[in-house]
């Protein structure tokens, strides 16, 4: 005969074990008559608790044990009794039988709240997550200022997320709304919920709270980041730049803005005015210090030296993103079309080439455009297996079957039309 004793406490846990069986809390294999044994768990049937397993003995004093207990403790704390639903049901029925089983009071709060979040958990991982949700506006309704410690709060992320990934946007919205509820003085909620908008196109809805939040603080990069991305993803240039320029009024030294405003103004091609920015920025921060903003600053003014034809200026900027950050992909890729495509050094281009391969390995593109610079260089046998290469990775690519048709013809063919090949293929 055995039970399994739910308690929502350690102290209810404790009062239950001195009222049945008047065994020592600290040592449960204290011997008491019709037990077997007793031993404390933290779950049972992956239902988190204060849980008691008892062992009876079949004897007449373990058998009148048994149904004293069973007779008097609630059906509600026994066994498979225990509330813990696997199907989804109406809120107000949950939290009647949430209550019930946790016996929420001042003296237990805290205690009863930690597991109730656990059990709250349980049911997000196990795909329950509007049973979640009940449990996280009943939590907030008891016990307010829970889910503010400890970072608890990021638990509406995760429910947040996962609704959006069942398609139920609406429910997602109101998850990063709580956190805001839970945590009105923080930036962090306002930017958790805008950047949701923005992914999801919904920049008005990003604006209007990005206005209000930085009105509570103004001084806030990230937050003037999503309202100025949010603005160009509507087209509002414009008021992005004026929103930065008054920003910069009041802070001409922040090289975080400078970077933006540099930002808006390389998208809408007004490329000499965005360098300028860029360089401003650049000069207003340590570079050792802040890496990445100064390497994306630097990357910027390679983008509008590029596409304005100053290839040398703009080769200039990106060796300093690869001093910055020596494995910045993207740069890497740059650098070889640059030195391959407009300024036929093909030996530099092969060498910013082999590390864009090492580091992607199965990249078709990367095998391809290593493959054109072998055949400039005359290496055949290696531009052939680059490129016999790509073919394998991409087998639609129509570049890759006319490079390798190239590779076929004669020998005095390819070096006559070997500096054709940067341009033909040119991406």
């Amino acid at each position: 005969m055995v039970l399994h004793i739910f308690s929502a406490s350690k102290k209810e846990r404790t009062a239950l074990i001195h009222q049945y069986f008047q065994a020592d809390q600290d040592n449960l294999q204290t011997i008491v008559q019709g037990l077997k044994s007793m031993k404390s768990q933290k779950s049972f049937q992956h239902i988190p608790g204060y849980w008691l397993t008892v062992h009876f003995k079949r004897n007449q004093q373990g058998t009148h044990l048994y149904h004293r207990v069973m007779n008097q403790l609630p059906p509600h704390r026994i066994n498979s009794q225990v509330f813990y639903p696997v199907k989804e049901l109406a809120g107000a029925l949950l939290e009647t039988k949430w209550m019930e089983k946790y016996s929420f009071s001042e003296e237990n709060m805290e205690e009863a709240s930690r597991l109730f979040l656990d059990e709250i958990k349980g049911h997000l991982k196990e795909g329950r997550a509007n049973t979640s949700y009940h449990g996280i506006l009943l939590l907030l309704r008891l016990n307010p200022f829970f889910l503010k410690k400890y970072r608890r709060y990021y638990i509406l992320e995760d429910l947040a997320y996962h609704f959006e990934g069942n398609g139920n946007v609406h429910k997602a919205i109101k998850c990063f709304q709580l956190q805001i509820r839970i945590r009105p003085d923080s930036a962090e909620p306002y930017l958790n919920i805008s950047s949701f908008y923005i992914i999801n196109g919904m920049e008005e809805s990003a604006i209007t709270l990005l206005k209000k939040a930085i009105s509570k603080h103004p001084t806030n990069p990230f937050l003037m980041s999503n309202l100025v991305i949010a603005l160009c993803n509507m087209g509002s240039f414009d008021a992005a730049i004026t929103i930065l320029k008054k920003a910069l009024e009041k802070d001409l030294h922040n090289g975080v803005y400078w970077k933006m405003l540099g930002d808006v103004f390389y998208e809408i091609e007004e490329n000499e005015t965005a360098v300028r920015c860029f360089k401003k920025g650049i000069r207003l921060i340590d570079e050792e210090q802040y890496k990445e903003l100064s390497s994306d600053m630097h990357s910027g003014i390679a983008a509008c030296y590029y596409e304005d034809g100053f290839y040398k200026k703009a080769l200039k900027h990106y060796l300093k993103v690869i001093d910055l950050n020596p494995d910045d992909s993207y740069t890497l890729i740059s650098l070889a079309q640059l030195y391959f495509y407009k300024l036929n050094q093909s030996k530099e281009a092969l060498k910013y080439s082999k590390k864009i391969v090492e580091a992607m390995p199965e990249n078709g593109y990367a095998h391809y455009h290593i493959g054109l610079i072998y055949m400039d260089l005359q290496l055949m046998e290696k531009a052939r297996w680059h490129l016999y290469k790509a073919r394998r990775l991409m087998p639609y690519y129509n570049a890759v079957h006319e490079a390798i048709q190239m590779l076929k013809k004669d020998h005095h063919h390819r070096t006559a039309h070997g500096k054709n090949h940067r341009n033909r293929f040119d991406q």
